[in-house]
């Protein structure tokens, strides 16, 4: 088998689909590739072909996703998703966050306190929870390794810690 030299993670791919509010069969259609292509590649199951990969990458820099070194995405500048007014993180930043730590709404709930039906309004933009909630939610996520970047110099975006 070839090796192929991977120019992003599966981890930054689930990233990437959360924080442009993607599904898995969204991100498949656009790239022209088997949906079961690229959930086997963002579980770890399997690395697609360089071709593949290649129509994965492309159709998410096309949304506007920058893939940072191997650890995070950040949105091109311009781009719509910032967090509301007055909010410490947007629903798309914590969905990414949560997809680059490979963490379940669960697990965030658990670890930050709050009950998993929360974050999934708020990921899902149905409602906006207090801001105490929003704030564990953020507190939790960096303290499991995310970081996320000033959209100051670009647009918003999340990485790993190093």
């Amino acid at each position: 088998m070839k090796n192929i030299e991977l120019s992003f993670t599966a981890a930054q791919c689930r990233a990437a689909r959360g924080l442009l509010n993607y599904s898995q069969s969204r991100v498949a259609e656009v790239a022209h590739i088997a949906p079961a292509t690229l959930s086997e590649f963002e579980r770890g199951d399997r690395i697609p072909s360089h071709n593949n990969l290649q129509a994965i990458r492309t159709s998410l820099e096309t949304a506007g996703i920058i893939f940072l070194d191997r650890s995070g995405v950040r949105l091109r500048s311009g781009s719509e998703e910032n967090a509301p007014s007055g909010t410490p993180i947007s629903p798309g930043l914590c969905r990414a966050a949560r997809y680059l730590l490979n963490l379940s709404q669960q697990d965030l709930a658990e670890v930050a306190g709050i009950a998993r039906s929360t974050i999934a309004e708020f990921e899902r933009g149905a409602r906006m929870p207090v801001a105490d909630n929003v704030a564990a939610m953020r507190k939790a996520l960096e303290a499991g390794g995310a970081e996320f970047i000033d959209p100051s110099g670009g647009g918003p975006g999340v990485q790993l810690r190093e």
